[in-house]
């Protein structure tokens, strides 16, 4: 600060400090004292200073509606913690008051760059200027929105499924037999259409779940290793696991490939480990096909309750139409797969408890045909609760309305 006495930090105003931040900030010495009342409010120790988690809690409390989360606290205590050294003075917490109050440019841009660079080493890397632009983007449109369906990795897998799978069971139900009527040829569809059916309901499952983490704790993808560990490994996960799973009970699973019936879609589901191996086929269809379809409606149900508990309980106006809205987008796309697997987990329930042969004709009839419905109705469910993908359609089909200019001739009399 270029004076000693600022540089130091109490628990009491001296008058010596006062004297000496007169001099640097023009403020009277009421204005100081208000301030220094103020700033004993966010200091919770006595000690003169602010450590970042009570500047948390007094940040929450003062920023106003705005910014009630907190989800600038960190930025704004880094602009604060002018020598980084962890807490602030209130030497600190005097001129940062200041300086945001500036209207020149060159305060605005210093604050501005001191709240960006947390790190304190002069330099803005891009995941704090990452960081902050998200952020800032939460701050802008409202939890609600932020909390839409990024339905992206979702979508991609989808539209694999729709342009490289489903030509297989079309071509199915257009001839009424598997063709070509080979063992080769029904391990390699039934993998592949099993491994896809699983990574689109893991990874739903997976962003459900994320969901609640950027909506509710932002700051912990502000870090590298949390954002890899948090967001980028389970989707990995999710997309890496079916795959290795499937290959090892359905491409090397011990079998003669006699078991295949060509007269039904799918080879008949007659894979070895579903024929042969009871307690296997158990595993499969608890871990890869209820726990994720649980995990989907749970997740969501809970993010709507969440959300709207938080407004009621910071007192807030609930928005009826965002809160319908939110909804609609979040259990409109998540209902796809409640549709498509619902009504075989319940047959599968029924038959390991009642009967093995519990609603078996009917899952084989209708059930297992209902898990297409993902793949055919989930481009229309993103389209339908959206508004993202509204205007990118408008955006791509829209026909450009042509003004043409005709010249006539004009008569004079």
């Amino acid at each position: 600060m270029g004076n000693n006495v600022l540089t130091g930090q109490s628990a009491t105003l001296s008058d010596e400090e006062i004297t000496a931040l007169k001099a640097s900030t023009n403020l009277s010495e009421e204005e100081i004292r208000d301030m220094f009342n103020e700033f004993n409010k966010g200091g919770g120790a006595g000690d003169g200073k602010i450590t970042k988690e009570e500047f948390r809690k007094y940040y929450k409390k003062t920023a106003g509606s705005d910014d009630a989360d907190g989800i600038f606290a960190d930025n704004t205590f880094a602009a604060f913690d002018t020598n980084h050294d962890g807490s602030i003075s209130f030497s600190e917490f005097t001129f940062a008051i200041l300086a945001q109050n500036k209207t020149d440019l060159d305060s605005i841009l210093s604050f501005s760059f001191a709240s960006i660079d947390i790190s304190g080493d002069g330099n803005i890397s891009f995941d704090e200027l990452k960081g902050y632009l998200e952020k800032a983007a939460i701050l802008a449109i409202g939890k609600e929105e932020a909390a839409e369906i990024d339905s992206d990795e979702v979508a991609l897998i989808n539209f694999i499924a729709l342009t490289a799978d489903l030509p297989m069971p079309i071509q199915f139900y257009r001839t009424g037999f598997v063709n070509p009527a080979t063992a080769a040829y029904c391990t390699w569809w039934t993998f592949f259409e099993y491994s896809l059916n699983l990574v689109s309901e893991l990874l739903m499952a997976a962003i459900s779940i994320q969901r609640h983490i950027f909506v509710f704790q932002p700051r912990l993808f502000d870090h590298r290793l949390k954002r890899y560990i948090i967001y980028y490994l389970p989707l990995l996960f999710c997309v890496v696991y079916p795959f290795i799973f499937y290959l090892i009970i359905i491409v090397f699973y011990p079998c003669d490939g006699t078991q295949w019936v060509f007269s039904s879609n799918l080879c008949g589901y007659a894979n070895c480990y579903l024929v042969y191996n009871k307690v296997l086929t158990s595993f499969a269809w608890a871990l890869n096909n209820g726990l994720p379809s649980v995990t989907i409606f749970l997740a969501n149900a809970m993010l709507v309750i969440r959300v709207v508990q938080q407004k009621r309980r910071r007192q807030r106006l609930v928005s009826w139409k965002k809160q319908r809205q939110m909804t609609l987008q979040l259990l409109g796309i998540s209902s796809l797969y409640m549709i498509a697997w619902i009504p075989c987990l319940i047959a599968g329930v029924g038959q390991r408890i009642v009967s093995p042969n519990f609603l078996a004709q009917i899952q084989f009839d209708y059930f297992l045909d209902l898990i297409y419905i993902v793949c055919l109705y989930l481009p229309w469910a993103c389209y339908g609760f959206l508004p993202e993908c509204h205007k990118w359609f408008y955006k791509v089909f829209r026909v450009e309305q042509v003004t043409r200019n005709v010249i006539r001739p004009t008569v004079r009399d």
